[in-house]
């Protein structure tokens, strides 16, 4: 009994999700999404990379020294 409420209680080995959109009478668009429990954690981790990494890069670009560039000219 004790192991049935364990496995109950476990995470889905895939996470499934579905949209469907209308606009109007012709215009309709269904959208499935099927991922593993792996893959959601790697679509985590690339997104916080990429916004990490913007991050820094718009960081850099305010503090170098065009104002120097412009001087040797």
């Amino acid at each position: 009994m004790k192991n049935d409420i364990a496995k109950s209680r476990s995470a889905p080995d895939r996470h499934r999700a579905k949209l469907r959109l209308r606009a109007g009478k012709r215009v309709s668009l269904t959208l499935q999404l099927d991922v593993s429990s792996g893959g959601l954690f790697s679509i985590g981790v690339l997104v916080s990379s990429i916004l990490l990494s913007t991050a820094i890069v718009v960081r850099s670009a305010k503090t170098l020294p065009f104002a120097a560039a412009d001087d040797e000219a």
